[in-house]
């Protein structure tokens, strides 16, 4: 597959950040990995995660609601990307647990070409919640020494799938993104300098109407 390369240079507020996401999910023709940075220390919990987790672990942090699934993810300091794989593309057909790790592959390939040692993690899943990087799951991205420095969650629709990830604890140079997307597809991706038009006036809705309200939010 063909991706395109979104380095998505402007700080933005989670809420924003997660609109983002589903815009290009509900509107990209082809794969779009987007490599973004945060305005402050948000952190992000998962669609299932319990709003009281978060309150304990980082109590008066900014935070969003993620329409993936996974634990809690501190972006204070982080390096964050998300994969949209349209339905058609073979990625969005494989399973959950498959996808994940054909994408995990590609970015241990990626951290390895950039001088990062890392390895797929080889671990039972566990429960629901929790701090994310405390503890790896199977096809995790880890260190050497077995520390996780890369997880991830997915959501997958009727219009492909949403692969949202976080690297940390690495020292991430900045050709990652370019090798990252080379790994994942076939030929030089594709950059895209600024967003159309219509992507982000979607996005400014879905963050007004969803991320950014605490009936969202305070589900859980």
């Amino acid at each position: 597959m063909t991706i395109t390369l979104w380095i998505d240079d402007a700080p933005r507020d989670g809420p924003t950040h997660m609109a983002l996401d589903e815009a290009l999910l509900l509107t990209t023709s082809a794969p779009v990995l987007r490599v973004y940075r945060w305005a402050g220390p948000w952190v992000s919990l998962g669609c299932f995660v319990p709003r009281a987790e978060v309150e304990r672990a980082f109590p008066g942090r900014p935070t969003v609601r993620r329409w993936t699934g996974g634990g809690i993810v501190d972006h204070a300091a982080d390096w964050t990307y998300s994969l949209v794989v349209p339905r058609g593309e073979p990625l969005a057909a494989l399973g959950p647990a498959d996808s994940y790790r054909v994408i995990h592959a590609a970015l241990v390939s990626a951290l390895a070409a950039s001088g990062v040692p890392a390895r797929l993690a080889d671990a039972p899943p566990p429960g629901l919640g929790g701090l994310c990087f405390q503890r790896p799951v199977r096809a995790d991205v880890v260190a050497e020494d077995g520390r996780k420095i890369a997880g991830a969650a997915q959501r997958r629709t009727r219009h492909g799938l949403l692969h949202q990830g976080s690297v940390q604890g690495a020292e991430v140079p900045v050709h990652l993104p370019t090798l990252f997307a080379l790994a994942l597809g076939v030929g030089h991706p594709a950059p895209m300098a600024t967003p159309p038009a219509n992507l982000t006036e979607l996005a400014h809705t879905i963050a007004r109407e969803k991320y950014a309200t605490p009936t969202w939010l305070n589900r859980r």
